[in-house]
């Protein structure tokens, strides 16, 4: 990373700049005081700067008997691997600085949350299932998954999309959504069965009976396959990509703000926006920091990005070739019922607005916001420690946190 600013997390010299939207800090929006009490990550905070001490305030709730089987409070170490089981066995005193600690710190969380081989192999089992009805029902048709597993971009406790397929397309009727979902809980093989016809993509939903892993089943959209071998190749060729979403999915997913039929911010969405953040930052682009040695500075930079400085009225998101920026108001084929929202055009289909369903943006935006004030203050208040006071400390749980 630059010498001269490896301690600054602020980027305003060095990151395209936008204004603020007009709604983006509207206080006198209806749902803005009750969703700034509600939010995580923006609350407490004066003048618009977060508390200190944030990792004292959730590690003094918590609690574990002792060796009596009485009450203590738990020990600072004990706290942090709580709420940080990442770091544990991990010294980051020994780091340069406190950039480079948070770099450390990304990749470990990141290897802590991958699910192991055993998840793997048992979601290849719930797909050999499906796969084996369909063979059953339909001859003609193929089962392929998509969404995060297909990417390996999932996180354990994630759903597996996957689509049923014809030469003909025929299967994209209610008829088939009974058909396969009766044949499931016949077999005994799903649990808590839900066919949802009158959607715009019909899906059934189930629990697989075996591992209880969460599954949507859709038919002859091919949309979602051919994003997911575009996320492929985005993977291979972007460093830093992948570590950049999974801090950023589950730090949604950690607020409820993942879920696209409530409003969230999708994963293909999430993908978009920081591979276009990858594209379009000057540093990057040029080749004079590289993204896999900086996760920590680039992580801040994505909260600052799209929690402060993006300017939702106006601006799009295009990721085609080296990246865009565009006029959303100018697209007919994209604008929204909103001014106030996020427009990413489909790179598969130009007419496409992927984050169309994303209504819940001010709670969103604030979380980044917030994310960015945490970790600003985080650093600052750890680079005034020694290195001896860096043993068992986190930086990352300031955001993130294992409950």
């Amino acid at each position: 990373m630059d010498d001269a600013k490896s301690k600054e997390f602020s980027t305003e010299n060095d990151f395209i700049a936008f204004d603020f939207s007009e709604d983006a800090f509207d206080d006198n929006s209806e749902d803005s005081d009750e969703n700034d009490n509600n939010d995580e990550t923006a609350g407490d905070s004066k003048n618009g700067k977060p508390k200190r001490g944030i990792l004292s305030k959730i590690a003094g709730a918590l609690k574990i008997p002792d060796s009596r089987g009485k009450k203590r409070k738990r020990s600072e170490e004990e706290d942090i691997h709580v709420i940080a089981p990442w770091i544990v066995g991990r010294d980051y005193s020994r780091q340069p600085e406190v950039a480079t600690w948070l770099h450390k710190e990304i990749k470990d969380f990141v290897t802590y949350i991958t699910p192991e081989n055993e998840n793997y192999r048992s979601r290849s089992g719930v797909v050999d299932r499906v796969q084996k009805k369909v063979k059953q029902l339909w001859g003609d048709a193929t089962l392929c998954v998509f969404g995060s597993f297909a990417t390996n971009l999932y996180l354990p406790d994630s759903d597996i999309d996957m689509v049923v397929l014809s030469d003909h397309g025929g299967y994209d009727n209610r008829s088939s959504l009974y058909e396969l979902a009766n044949a499931m809980k016949a077999a005994g093989v799903a649990i808590n069965v839900e066919v949802i016809a009158k959607a715009k993509v019909p899906i059934i939903k189930y629990t697989d009976r075996e591992t209880g892993i969460n599954v949507d089943i859709s038919f002859e959209k091919r949309g979602g396959v051919v994003a997911a071998h575009t996320i492929c190749e985005w993977l291979d060729s972007t460093p830093g990509l992948k570590e950049l979403v999974l801090v950023v999915k589950y730090f949604l997913a950690k607020r409820d703000l993942n879920s696209v039929p409530d409003g969230g911010l999708g994963g293909f969405a999430v993908i978009c926006m920081a591979y276009s953040f990858l594209q379009m930052h000057p540093k990057v682009a040029s080749n004079e920091i590289k993204a896999k040695d900086n996760l920590g500075v680039l992580l801040i930079q994505f909260f600052e990005l799209y929690g402060k400085n993006f300017n939702y009225d106006a601006v799009g998101i295009s990721v085609n070739d080296k990246g865009s920026y565009f006029d959303k108001n100018r697209d007919k084929l994209l604008q929204s019922r909103s001014k106030y929202s996020l427009v990413i055009r489909d790179p598969n289909d130009a007419t496409n607005n992927i984050s169309r369903s994303t209504y819940n943006l001010r709670n969103i935006r604030r979380a980044f916001s917030g994310a960015y004030d945490l970790l600003t203050t985080q650093c600052y208040e750890m680079d005034g420690l020694s290195r001896k006071k860096w043993k068992d400390k986190s930086i990352l749980s300031s955001i993130l946190y294992i409950r």
